[in-house]
């Protein structure tokens, strides 16, 4: 089962060609995939360590696009399976597996299903998502400062959840742009990356904790770019109204409310009848990509 299931992780689509001489790109036929679902609802009775992350990662392959992005899933089918089974065994491995899926796939579908799996689970416990959530964060070895430091050789390697990035120190204490030649391919470095690339993506999942005494880090979302944007630090569509780049509604606005006052002052508005209705006047403004103004 655990063989069948990492190849199942591991496997991506394969073009192959039809009996009508056709090239298509097929990730998995129906039949196999109902027999995989199987296999997988099957792992809600093994308890073992190992079940957890693997039917994590066999959600974010079967739950991510072509190419391991976009919105459609491979098969929709064995994600949502993955999913369930994971809600039904519960537990501190079972809810990180969970958020590592809603940081990686993007079909609204799947997403709604491990809402309600994380739901299930804390309604189980007796916490809410969130208190879950942070609680199966890992430290990573960090202190208060949120900084890990390894000595490697001659050389100091730092693990800072700033960025997040690693930092190399030399013997003098001068920090260096990148990975001595001295110690690139020693196992402690590798090690040192392989926590780095698992800090990304726990940021991206959610809150990474900086150090077991419950210090958290939370790192910029999309709540607070539109927070500075709203500040006045963008011209944007999230910018308040006085950085705001003018759009043609309210150019268009503008211009009547520049007309009104002309025609309140005693000035002769260019109106026209057609069929009884009266047409108000053009205000002709250059800017605005409204009929009135393009004639």
């Amino acid at each position: 089962m655990r063989e069948i299931l990492t190849r199942l992780a591991a496997y991506r689509e394969q073009p192959f060609v039809t009996e009508w001489h056709r090239e298509q790109t097929v990730f998995l036929y129906e039949r196999t995939a109902v027999m995989l679902r199987g296999l997988v609802w099957t792992c809600a009775l093994v308890d073992e360590p190992w079940v957890a992350p693997l039917l994590g990662d066999v959600a974010v392959t079967c739950g991510t696009g072509t190419g391991g992005g976009g919105a459609n899933c491979r098969s929709e089918l064995l994600a949502n399976a993955a999913v369930l089974t994971l809600a039904r065994r519960g537990g501190a491995d079972a809810v990180a597996a969970l958020a590592r899926i809603r940081a990686k796939v993007r079909k609204k579908t799947l997403l709604a299903n491990v809402a309600k799996a994380l739901d299930t689970i804390a309604d189980r416990t007796g916490l809410g998502p969130d208190r879950l959530l942070d609680r199966t964060v890992p430290d990573f070895g960090l202190d208060a400062d949120g900084v890990r430091e390894e000595k490697i050789g001659d050389y100091r390697v730092r693990l800072c959840v700033d960025g997040p990035a690693l930092r190399f120190v030399d013997p003098a204490g001068r920090t260096l742009k990148s990975a001595p030649q001295a110690i690139r391919k020693t196992p402690e470095l590798a090690e040192l990356k392989a926590t780095l690339k698992e800090l990304r993506q726990t940021n991206a999942a959610g809150p990474a904790r900086r150090s077991a005494s419950g210090t958290t880090r939370t790192p910029r979302t999309r709540v607070e770019r539109s927070r500075s944007c709203r500040a006045g630090r963008c011209a944007g569509a999230c910018a308040p109204s006085a950085t705001r780049r003018p759009t043609a509604r309210a150019l268009h606005r503008t211009a009547s409310a520049r007309r009104s006052a002309s025609t309140g002052a005693g000035a002769r508005p260019e109106t026209t009848t057609t069929r009884g209705r009266t047409t108000p006047p053009r205000h002709r403004s250059p800017r605005c990509r409204r009929s009135c103004c393009r004639r």
